[in-house]
């Protein structure tokens, strides 16, 4: 998937989600490995949340992003489960 270097990212989920939990189990890594700094923030039904980089992202390199199983809904249901 191509994003542009200035555009921020968009997670949606299918229920309330447990901002905290996703937002550890969120992952984003530079063309080096490293995490990307940045700030996350929600939607008022806490269904999206939207992570923008704290600085521009390289042009024409990868970047990795993870969203771990861990993740849990409001109501303690785990994302991979």
């Amino acid at each position: 998937m191509g994003i542009r270097w200035t555009q921020k990212g968009n997670v949606s989920g299918t229920g309330e989600t447990h901002e905290a939990s996703v937002e550890t189990n969120f992952s984003f890594r530079g063309p080096d490995g490293l995490p990307v700094a940045g700030d996350f923030t929600w939607s008022s039904d806490a269904y999206e949340m939207t992570f923008t980089p704290s600085s521009l992202l390289a042009r024409g390199s990868d970047y990795t992003l993870i969203l771990g199983a861990a993740g849990a809904a409001l109501g303690g249901s785990i994302g991979g489960a």
